[in-house]
């Protein structure tokens, strides 16, 4: 895809070999049928306008879900979302086309029909929390469920694996029924990276298999070099009914300490 080659760019939004998800059909009525969610991709190129820089559309590799096998609707809704150090991004587009390149890559080609937007839903409620937890890289990549399999070939997890820990040892800084976020030291950890997650809040012991959102350097924030991380629990209904209570009596105490 090429509209001119241009020295700037919109500083944030996804450049080319950048992982990103993709969710095709109405991102803004949750109500409307969603064909696929949040579907691993990755950009192979991208088109700019010439003077301002932003992008006017992307050639993505061709998701993976239930029905791939018919492309979708020219002017189907879709977005793409990536992570950034600034938090979870959304970027509406349109499907044009799907293409096949000379290296035999099945690719979309979408267009850019809005402007880059910070998401700040969460289905779950958080709740600061540090207490430490342990984080089990897990290796059997062809051992895993389907999902979590794509999700890590989707990351490149294959290819650093050799480099990573058998067990990262972090601190939690806040927990929901979905997942947590935490500080370790390095290495960054890959998006995708499936994991075994284990951790205790009030006596109460957890062991669950969980997956990388995203993980960033973050120089001098905890307490030298440290890695801040998001990790989603694989099941959130798995130890849901355990966790729910512990979140409620904390957000409790939390308002009777006056730290809302």
């Amino acid at each position: 895809m090429v509209v001119g080659q241009v020295l700037h760019t919109r500083k944030g939004t996804p450049e080319v070999n950048d992982l990103v998800r993709i969710t095709l059909g109405a991102i803004d009525d949750p109500d409307a049928e969603r064909f696929a969610s949040e579907v691993p991709s990755r950009i192979e190129d991208v088109a700019y306008d010439r003077r301002s820089g932003n992008p006017l559309g992307y050639l993505i590799a061709a998701p993976w879900f239930a029905g791939d096998l018919q492309a979708p609707a020219s002017d189907t809704e879709c977005a793409l979302q990536w992570v950034s150090p600034r938090g979870l991004w959304t970027l509406p587009c349109a499907f044009e086309a799907q293409e096949v390149t000379p290296y035999r890559l099945r690719v979309w080609r979408v267009r850019v029909t809005g402007e880059p937007r910070r998401e700040e839903r969460r289905q779950f409620v958080r709740v600061e929390w540090s207490v430490p937890t342990e984080l089990e890289v897990r290796r059997d990549l062809d051992a895993l469920p389907p999902q979590a399999r794509e999700r890590a070939e989707a990351g490149g997890v294959r290819a650093r694996l050799a480099a990573l820990p058998d067990r990262v040892v972090a601190e939690i800084v806040n927990v929901s029924e979905g997942g947590l976020r935490c500080y370790s030291p390095e290495p960054v950890l890959p998006q995708g990276l499936p994991l075994v997650v284990g951790f205790a809040l009030d006596d109460h012991r957890f062991e669950t298999s969980a997956h990388v959102i995203w993980s960033l350097f973050c120089e001098g924030a905890f307490p030298e070099r440290a890695v801040e991380s998001a990790i989603a629990f694989d099941d959130p209904t798995r130890h849901g009914e355990q966790l729910r209570p512990l979140m409620f009596a904390a957000q409790l105490r939390a308002r009777r300490e006056g730290l809302r």
